[in-house]
């Protein structure tokens, strides 16, 4: 299924949902004002999803993608809410922080604040999407599957 009528229109909002998804699990994180690393579980499924949707011919580049998406939206959930966590601290606005603190700083605090359990759910995350979507995905339109 292609959105947007191409391959560059299915890119971008895959990209964008997992954008979403990830903007959901700041907004959680900053509610509980806790990192909520559980999250990092739905985001691999909607990265599985959004891998699924671009149309590639291998089970393994869909694996792959879906991987790299769940890696992208974990880090910019995280990121939201360590950002959104030091501007609080500061009493200074989200973007004006954001700029000034940089990314070295951002990515800092994001670690400081997982513990070991925390580290290690958010990156067992984009391994469950690589193999969930390797294995259970379809061939793309056009590709014939080779007995086994």
């Amino acid at each position: 299924m292609r959105w947007l009528g191409s391959r560059a229109g299915a890119w971008l909002t895959a990209v964008l949902a997992v954008g979403a998804a990830g903007a959901v699990w700041a907004l959680v994180a900053i509610l509980a004002r806790q990192p909520v690393p559980w999250l990092a579980l739905p985001m691999a499924w909607v990265a599985i999803l959004a891998s699924r949707s671009l149309g590639l011919r291998s089970r393994w580049a869909v694996g792959l993608a879906a991987g790299l998406f769940a890696i992208g939206g974990s880090a910019y959930a995280l990121a939201l809410a360590a950002t959104d966590r030091l501007a609080r601290m500061l009493g200074r606005a989200f973007v004006e922080t954001a700029i000034a603190a940089g990314p070295e700083m951002i990515l800092a605090l994001v670690w400081l604040r997982l513990d070991a359990f925390d580290v290690t759910l958010v990156s067992l995350a984009p391994v469950v999407a690589l193999a969930w979507s390797a294995i259970t995905a379809r061939p793309a339109k056009g590709q014939t599957r080779r007995p086994t």
